[in-house]
């Protein structure tokens, strides 16, 4: 058995999996964060080649189609647990069954790799509606902390609502942040957390009183709320300050 070593961005990680389909053999895949030496396994890391990048995408989007291409995506963004083994056994059942095997929920593999997509875009899902805006000098900025590196994927969302604001979405559990300033967006890896404060706190007064006004005390359920918004959320939420 060999363990791919694979860094922390997606297209090392295609690279990682491009070495995998070519070679077709038993490989644990393990990213760089996560790895542990052992003695029964021997390692080979993987170097980012944008070339391969490039071929390896042309031909999933050519022979698997864009459906899979995105399950890489989600699958890298995954940051929880996970069998070193899944992927390789998931890019082995494509290879050998085709596109069509990615909706065959009858086997362990393709349903477990469903199962962690579907937890990505839920989590997706749900930060739509959780991140809040404080405002700093001309720019708006939000914190939080999801499971996953979902940071990439909310762009689109905030970019198209927030056109004409300049702001910043800081993950800091992953440490990087989505900047969007005169219309031009980026990711950033963070050293370090930033401190900001926020200088203007009219806005988020205003909201706090309107959550306490439009709630009607006798229907309060907390056990209801918890379910909507876990407490590891509420640090980040203006309302529950």
């Amino acid at each position: 058995m060999i363990d791919i070593i694979y860094k922390q961005n997606f297209d090392n990680f295609l690279c990682a999996l491009a070495y995998i389909y070519k070679n077709n053999s038993n490989f644990n895949l393990i990213s760089l964060d996560k790895y542990a030496p052992s003695f029964i396994t021997t390692s080979h890391n993987i170097s980012t080649d944008l070339n391969t990048v490039k071929l390896f995408k042309e031909f999933i989007l050519l022979n698997f189609g864009e459906e899979i291409l995105e399950s890489f995506y989600y699958l890298y963004v995954y940051d929880l647990n996970i069998s070193p083994t899944l992927i390789p056994k998931y890019i082995y059942l494509l290879s050998k069954y085709g596109p069509a095997y990615y909706n065959n929920y009858s086997n362990p593999t393709i349903c477990q790799i469903r199962k962690l997509i579907r937890k990505v875009t839920f989590e997706v899902h749900r930060f739509l509606g959780l991140i809040r805006f404080s405002q700093s000098n001309n720019f708006l900025y939000s914190f939080y902390e999801p499971d996953h590196k979902i940071t990439t994927l909310l762009s689109s969302h905030f970019t198209d609502r927030l056109k004409n604001e300049n702001f910043i979405i800081i993950d800091k559990k992953h440490k990087e942040a989505l900047v969007y300033q005169n219309r031009n967006v980026s990711i950033l890896l963070l050293d370090k957390i930033p401190t900001l404060n926020s200088l203007n706190n009219f806005y988020e007064n205003l909201w706090k009183t309107y959550f306490e006004n439009i709630a009607i005390p006798e229907r309060k359920n907390l056990k209801l709320q918890n379910n909507f918004i876990p407490k590891r959320y509420k640090k980040h939420l203006i309302e529950f300050k």
